[in-house]
């Protein structure tokens, strides 16, 4: 015996509900589509970000892409945290260096 659900209409339907029920099933499976589809673009950017071009087709597991986007938030945090000397800042300014204002 088969379940009946909202989107099944029941065999004695009109052609209407029938139509009705294809379109509500049609609607559906698009967004079921275009979930998949953004889920796939967001995982392909964070492999990327992780480990380059093509990262995905190159084997990384995905504990190694969430561990090596961690290391880089660690590394990040460690290096806001440095600051300058007045000594290399005046390195920076001089032309001597290529500096900013040479």
């Amino acid at each position: 015996m088969t379940k009946k659900t909202e989107t099944n209409p029941p065999a004695n339907a009109s052609v209407k509900e029938m139509l009705d029920a294809i379109q509500k099933l049609t609607r559906e499976v698009h967004i079921l589509e275009r979930s998949l589809y953004l889920s796939y673009i967001f995982t392909e950017s964070v492999y990327e970000l992780a480990f380059g071009d093509n990262a995905m087709e190159r084997g990384y597991t995905d504990k190694e892409v969430i561990d090596q986007v961690r290391q880089f938030a660690t590394d990040s945090r460690e290096n806001e945290e440095k600051t300058l000397s007045q000594d290399e800042i005046a390195a920076l300014l001089t032309p001597a260096s290529g500096g900013m204002f040479a």
